[in-house]
């Protein structure tokens, strides 16, 4: 499953998911860039690589949409990925109900959620 975001420069956003959520480039198409979390370097749209976000650059305005990818945080980093994005200069939701359960913001202000299910067993 693929969720695309559209974002307004490419090479800032790839930079700084790279960076900040530690996502790896699949594939680069100069205006789209396939990012995953998995280390896989070919990328054929394939289910098998299932790559987590594809950018697209669009520099005008773009609409507002109301989904957002939900990415599913370790259970060992349940606690910290909170403390360390804001660490880390990433706006974060201020006092989500659960530091392992909360939204944050790409530099265009893209909306992510991460969220870890063993915080409601």
């Amino acid at each position: 499953m693929q969720t695309n975001l559209q974002v307004k420069d490419i090479k800032s956003s790839v930079d700084w998911y790279v960076q900040k959520l530690q996502l790896k480039v699949v594939a680069d198409y100069e205006t789209n860039v396939v990012l995953s979390f998995s280390d896989s370097s070919k990328y054929d749209g394939g289910i098998e690589e299932a790559p987590v976000l594809c950018l697209i650059e669009n520099k005008e305005s773009r609409s507002q949409s109301s989904t957002y990818p939900v990415l599913q945080i370790a259970e060992n980093m349940c606690e910290t990925l909170y403390d360390h994005l804001q660490q880390s200069g990433v706006s974060v939701e201020m006092h989500p109900s659960h530091r392992g359960h909360f939204k944050f913001y790409d530099p265009d202000g893209n909306v992510l959620e991460a969220f870890c299910p063993s915080i409601y067993k």
